[in-house]
C-alpha cells in the first residue's frame, strides 16, 4: 500500500492510484476508508444487540398490559434497546452522508460493475440504509410518541433479518469462490477459498 493510501485510510486492497475520498470528479474510491469499515462493524454489533434485547420490549409491555410487575432486568434491557436503537439510527445516517461524500468501491462480482450481481449488491446495500433508518424512526415514534408505529417497526425488523441473511450468504459465496470481500472490511486475515479468476477471465464470463 502506498503512503497516500495509508494517509487516506484505505484498506490494503486499494489500488496504488486510489482516489482520495471527496476528490472532485471521482465517484468510486478503490477501497472503503477506515471510517467506513469502523462504522460497518459498529452498526453490525448494534444490530445484534437490538436483536438480543428485542424480547425485553415484548415482555415489559405484556406485563404492563396485564397489570403485573415488570422484571427490573427487562426494564434495563428495554432502555438499552431504545437508547442504542437511536444511536444505531444516527450512525446509519452518518454512514449515508459519509458514503455520499466519499463514495464507495464497486461491489465485488464476477462480472462488470453493471452486471446483475453488482446491481443486486448495490440494491441490497441501499435497502440496508432504507430499512435500518426507517426502522429506527418507527421505533422512536412507537417508544416516545405513537405506539401503533410499533407494527411498522416489527415489519421492518423482519425485513432487516432477511437482508442480513442475504448479505451473509453473499459473503460466504464470495469467500468460497476466491474473492475476499471480508478483506475489504478489515478482516484480511480471513482466507478466501477457491480459485480467484483474473480480470480478463471475469470479463469473458460477463459477455
Amino acid at each position: 500500500m502506498t503512503p497516500d493510501a495509508r494517509e487516506d485510510g484505505l484498506t490494503a486492497d486499494a489500488a496504488p492510484d486510489a482516489a482520495r475520498p471527496g476528490r472532485v470528479g471521482v465517484t468510486r474510491p478503490a477501497a472503503y476508508s477506515r471510517v467506513q469499515v469502523a462504522l460497518h462493524w459498529l452498526v453490525a454489533a448494534l444490530v445484534v444487540e437490538q436483536y438480543g434485547t428485542s424480547g425485553a420490549i415484548v415482555r415489559t409491555h405484556t406485563m404492563h398490559m396485564i397489570g403485573q410487575r415488570q422484571n427490573p432486568a427487562d426494564l434495563v434491557l428495554h432502555t438499552m434497546h431504545n437508547r442504542l436503537g437511536l444511536l444505531l439510527t444516527a450512525l446509519m445516517m452518518m454512514r449515508l452522508f459519509y458514503r455520499l461524500w466519499a463514495g464507495a468501491p464497486v461491489p465485488r462480482s464476477d462480472g462488470a460493475a453493471g452486471s446483475w450481481a453488482a446491481r443486486t449488491a448495490s440494491g441490497v446495500h441501499a435497502a440496508f440504509y432504507v430499512v435500518l433508518i426507517s426502522e429506527g424512526v418507527a421505533g422512536a415514534l412507537a417508544s416516545y410518541l405513537w405506539w401503533p408505529a410499533s407494527t411498522l417497526h416489527v415489519l421492518l425488523f423482519k425485513a432487516l433479518l432477511a437482508l442480513v441473511g442475504l448479505h451473509v450468504a453473499a459473503v460466504v459465496l464470495h469467500q468460497f469462490s476466491g474473492t475476499s470481500v471480508l478483506g475489504r472490511m478489515g478482516l484480511r486475515w480471513v482466507p478466501a477459498f477457491g480459485v480467484t479468476r483474473s480480470p480478463a477471465r471475469r470479463e469473458e464470463t460477463s459477455t
